[in-house]
């Protein structure tokens, strides 16, 4: 099963999709546990799930590749050159663009500026 979760949000935010799809998933199948291969935010989304959301009873395994565990660069770059709110709706709507999200979808489960938080070393590191 391959879920899908806010493009472009933060972990905590992502990290409770997953815990609903999972549990979701794994009652229609009837399965007590399952194992989750998860790429890039989508790991942190997964280890907040579990480690945070009371999903850990319910996975067997967590395989991450190409996780930022961390934290990136770039968030941090990208989180100190948007100090106002003008900069930040620009980096938004950069990053809906750069993800394909349409102008519709942006206004509804996005939040651009809580997904770069996410991803700063900072953050991780707390």
């Amino acid at each position: 099963m391959l879920p899908e979760v806010s493009p472009i949000n933060s972990v905590e935010f992502r990290g409770g999709q997953v815990a609903q799809i999972t549990k979701s998933f794994l009652t229609t199948i009837g399965a007590q546990k399952a194992n989750i291969i998860a790429h890039s935010q989508g790991g942190l989304d997964a280890r907040h799930a579990i480690s945070k959301l009371g999903l850990s009873s319910s996975v067997a395994s967590l395989t991450m590749l190409s996780t930022p565990n961390r934290g990136t660069r770039v968030a941090d770059l990208a989180a100190s050159s948007a100090p106002d709110q003008i900069s930040q709706m620009l980096l938004s709507a950069l990053l809906n663009m750069m993800a394909g999200v349409s102008s519709t979808q942006a206004a509804g489960n996005n939040n651009a500026m809580a997904e770069i938080k996410s991803l700063s070393a900072g953050y991780m590191n707390n």
